[in-house]
């Protein structure tokens, strides 16, 4: 992919190792060569390769760029979470950023009516789709924010998640209650760090949690990383184990272009083997790259409950270097990843084998197959205290993943990494995999097609107004809703 000036354009590009490293090499008729490093870890690079799986078409998502430019035939992924971009508008004023309305100069709000259509027409067209997040600048500057939770979920999105920096949640422990009431399921914070010099918001991020924790709202950190920062991952991995109770998981997202004050250079950006050789350092091995699995591993386990269900199943079917997580207990102290004691390749080749039986009492000869040999996979000396690997899977059979950790819910949390793609480095066989889709006037749009390729730039001036008409309909300054100043970019 190539964008100069605006114009995108589709170029020859090849995945190659070199230097100990896998790079994605770009040759542009104008431009010539370039390269960005993809994984400075080739062994992991070409282990997380290994669980690749193809997808079911999907006619209905945008397959182009925002000027219309053809970019692959068809979307080859069905969504695993539908975005909500709902405003512009900020609480923190960063002094890089670009797109919130106090840089930008207009307001982006979508009416309620338009969010609603839009909420409808995405659960019409990806009708397996379990999760609806609602994301903006900062959403919960919007009045009707419970109104919108509500309105998700008796559309039957069976999770519902809000992205904040969690200014406004740290001030109001009330609105932190009303969310719960409304029927949100999860909060992603925003989360610098454990140090108040990288993270200026820390002590507000520490009264969110708080109110978090009050209100029964479990939560992910969701932490922004490039190489000045990078060193500090670990840290934050034992701030969620110091809260685990409350802390469901870690996120760590490297920094991509994208106008935001986190989108850093070519040259700070992070790739997963820097960042799992760092958590490897601060657990002593007790973590290492090989605990982490690609995102589309759970692919076997979906499509055997739906062969044997006859319910359509929300399949991950993610190109493996979109990310990857682990899961990890806490044992006595001791960090111990579920890789440790459960063989998952064993356990996946076992649940391919079963999803390919055929012929009559195939549920029974499976379920069989299921109890005689499931438990030969986990290694229960190593395992935490109670761990039930066949309860477990029934659990996630029955209700998914989500439900089936919740009885480790204080004892254990997810640490993933998930590398957004910018222009400079736009792989569209990466991108037509890709399974976060934002819901919009003009239909699905995959997430890096939103945020790289002008989408996101078509919809907020399809739905803005100037700051000052803004201000003449709501009868204030916009520049009241600033609550914290931030130089670096927070």
């Amino acid at each position: 992919m190539c964008a100069d000036e605006g114009k995108v354009a589709v170029i020859p590009a090849a995945i190659v190792e070199d230097d100990a490293a896998i790079w994605l090499v770009r040759h542009c008729p104008v431009h010539g060569e370039s390269r960005e490093r993809v994984c400075s870890d080739p062994e992991l690079y070409r282990r997380w390769m290994k669980y690749r799986v193809e997808g079911e078409p999907q006619p209905l998502v945008r397959t182009d760029a925002s000027d219309g430019t053809a970019l692959y035939i068809v979307h080859r992924s069905q969504p695993l979470l539908i975005d909500l971009d709902v405003t512009n508008r900020c609480d923190l004023r960063c002094s890089q950023c670009q797109v919130c309305a106090g840089s930008s100069g207009v307001v982006y709000e979508p009416s309620l009516e338009d969010l609603r259509a839009w909420m409808r027409r995405s659960r019409a067209l990806a009708p397996g789709c379990p999760a609806l997040q609602i994301s903006g600048c900062e959403p919960c500057l919007r009045e009707d924010l419970l109104v919108l939770v509500r309105e998700a979920k008796a559309l039957d999105f069976s999770r519902v998640q809000l992205m904040t920096n969690g200014v406004r949640l740290a001030d109001d422990a009330g609105l932190c209650q009303g969310l719960r009431q409304a029927g949100l399921e999860r909060v992603y914070l925003g989360f610098s760090g454990v140090d108040g010099g990288v993270n200026p918001l820390l002590g507000r991020d520490r009264r969110a949690i708080e109110n978090l924790r009050e209100a029964g709202l479990g939560v992910v950190l969701v932490s922004l990383l490039d190489s000045r920062f990078v060193g500090g991952a670990g840290r934050v991995v034992r701030f969620a184990m110091e809260n685990v109770d409350v802390v469901r998981g870690v996120h760590f997202q490297p920094t991509f272009s994208c106008g935001c004050p986190w989108g850093g250079g070519s040259g700070s950006r992070v790739e997963y083997g820097e960042l799992l050789r760092v958590l490897k350092g601060e657990f002593a091995g007790m973590v290492a790259a090989e605990d982490f699995y690609p995102f589309p591993v759970t692919f076997a386990v979906t499509h055997l409950i739906e062969g044997l269900t006859g319910v359509p199943q929300a399949k991950c079917t993610a190109h493996p270097m979109c990310g990857g997580s682990t899961f990890v207990f806490l044992d006595d102290g001791r960090v111990v990843p579920l890789t440790r004691f459960v063989d998952v390749d064993g356990s996946l080749a076992f649940f391919r084998e079963q999803a390919r039986r055929r012929g009559p009492m195939r549920k029974l000869r499976v379920a069989t197959a299921f109890i005689k040999n499931i438990d030969t996979y986990t290694d229960y000396r190593k395992a935490p205290r109670g761990f039930d690997l066949r309860q477990l899977l029934r659990d996630a059979a029955l209700a998914g993943e989500e439900y089936a950790f919740r009885r480790y819910q204080r004892s254990s949390f997810f640490v993933g990494v998930m590398g957004q793609q910018d222009r400079r480095m736009l792989d569209l066989d990466r991108l037509q995999r890709c399974v976060i889709h934002c819901a919009t006037g003009d239909g699905l749009v995959p997430w890096c097609s939103y945020t790289a390729l002008g989408f996101r730039e078509k919809i907020h001036r399809q739905c803005s107004v100037p700051v000052e008409v803004w201000e003449r309909q709501h009868g204030r300054l916009l520049c009241d809703d600033a609550r914290v100043e931030l130089a670096r970019g927070g």
